[in-house]
């Protein structure tokens, strides 16, 4: 089936809901987990997504936001969620003595198995304690160090094994319950989630008949629609960002609306942007930010300020050139 035909169905829903996760599915797995690369074209196609009307995109990732801050490089109107859906943007953490008490004594024990091993680290997040050994080379300690970190008391959490990690969480969230909770807050009428973990299964299972649930790379899933790699992931989400853009009509929106397509669209164009083109970028921007010098990260702040809505048909014409020197994608025509 072609990616035309597999996104065409839920493209053309009045009310659509984009949610990705991030590790493995907008960005690929590293030693480094704060070093990770990220694919242009997906984040393209999410910020054009994220400025098309009656559409709302998310990031939904087992990161927690304080970590996604730094390695996902995305701005509203895209959103984030991290800890598995227990860390919305602007929300702050509360644990009770029991929750507290119980991460302390996982992430003492996880230490100590930990102390020696090169290559095993606990991660600390805002309610979970992680045990990471994407680094241990030596395949025989790894298994056991599996061993003893499943012959741990879990103290009441809930355990969670996936690639490379096992996650101990006093948190009830997963990713379903913040699909659930979402979908009947906003009623779309279809749903996109694309993920590649085990964590993302519960995703997969809480969508229906005319969702579109995506399974990055192999392992048994739920999901209806499978793709490879995360250059896979760019191309299905390029296609329907391109093809939810082909069904808008232009002389119907407001002066808002045709503000927020062009925002969206320099959004997708900086983002593809490579430190090779940075000069071009700064010179396209530098008129509308009114400094030659301000870094392109500049742009998601002046791009949310409705006062600069009369400047929409040179945003989308500065948009088009730079693309067109970068041979970067665009979404939307002139406006």
């Amino acid at each position: 089936m072609s990616l035309s035909s597999t996104v065409s169905p839920v493209a053309q829903a009045p009310r659509l809901l984009v949610v990705s996760d991030f590790d493995g599915t907008l960005a690929g797995i590293s030693e480094d987990p704060m070093n990770v690369p990220v694919e242009a074209t997906s984040i393209a196609a999410l910020s054009a997504l994220a400025g098309m009307p009656d559409t709302r995109v998310f990031i939904l990732s087992g990161r927690n936001l304080a970590q996604l801050d730094v390695v996902c490089p995305t701005k509203p109107p895209i959103l984030r969620v991290g800890s598995h859906g227990a860390e919305p943007e602007g929300h702050e953490a509360t644990l009770t003595p029991k929750q507290r008490a119980a991460l302390d004594a996982l992430a003492a024990e996880l230490e100590s198995l930990c102390e020696g091993v090169e290559g095993a680290f606990v991660e600390y997040k805002p309610y979970q304690r992680v045990f990471h050994y994407i680094r241990v080379r030596d395949e025989a300690l790894m298994r056991r160090l599996l061993d003893e970190v499943a012959a741990l008391d879990p103290r009441g959490t809930h355990v969670t094994w996936g690639k490379r990690v096992v996650e101990f969480s006093v948190s009830t969230a997963t990713k379903g319950t913040w699909l659930s909770e979402d979908i009947a807050r906003w009623q779309p009428q279809a749903t996109v989630f694309l993920g590649d973990d085990t964590t993302d299964e519960h995703g997969f299972e809480v969508l229906g008949e005319n969702d579109l649930s995506v399974k990055v790379g192999p392992g048994d899933t739920v999901a209806n629609t499978r793709v490879s790699t995360i250059a896979e992931v760019g191309e299905l989400l390029h296609a329907l960002a391109h093809t939810r853009a082909e069904r808008i009509d232009v002389a119907t929106l407001t002066p808002e609306q045709r503000y927020h397509l062009a925002a969206a669209e320099m959004a997708a164009v900086l983002a593809q942007v490579g430190p090779e083109h940075e000069e071009p970028a700064r010179a396209a921007l530098a008129p509308l930010l009114g400094d030659t010098n301000a870094p392109t990260a500049d742009w998601a702040a002046w791009s949310t300020d409705p006062a600069h809505a009369d400047a929409t048909p040179e945003i989308m014409e500065r948009a088009h050139s730079l693309a067109a020197k970068v041979g970067a994608r665009t979404y939307f025509p002139a406006l």
